[in-house]
C-alpha cells in the first residue's frame, strides 16, 4: 500500500487535464487519492454520502492519519477491503505514517 503512496510523490500530478487551473502538489495529490475516516465511523455511512462520481480511491479507517488499522477500494460507492498478505517492515510503516501525516 505504501508502493502506492511513493508514487504520488515520484509521478507528480500534471497540470494538464479537466479545467485544472495549476499543478496539484503531492500532498493534494495523495488527499484526494487517500480519504481518511476515523474508526468506528460507519463504511456504509460514507459510501452513502458520496454525492458526486468520483474516480476510484483508498479509504483509509484508523485512529489517527499515521495509525490506519484498515484499508478499502472504493469504486462506484463499493467498498473493497484490502487484505496485505505480506509481513510490513518497520521502515516501511514508518514512510507510510509520514506520508499520510
Amino acid at each position: 500500500m505504501s508502493s502506492i503512496l511513493v508514487l504520488v510523490h515520484l509521478l507528480p500530478p500534471s497540470h494538464y487535464g479537466r479545467k485544472r487551473p495549476g499543478k496539484l502538489s503531492a500532498k493534494q495529490a495523495s488527499d484526494h487519492f487517500v480519504k481518511f475516516i476515523k474508526t468506528g465511523t460507519s463504511v456504509q455511512g460514507h459510501l452513502d454520502s458520496i454525492m458526486e462520481r468520483l474516480q476510484p480511491y483508498l479509504l483509509a479507517v484508523g485512529t489517527k492519519r499515521n495509525v490506519i488499522h484498515t484499508y478499502c477500494i472504493v469504486i462506484d460507492k463499493h467498498a473493497i477491503p484490502y487484505v496485505d498478505s505480506t509481513k510490513v517492515n518497520p521502515r516501511v510503516a514508518e514512510v507510510r505514517a509520514r506520508m499520510l501525516r
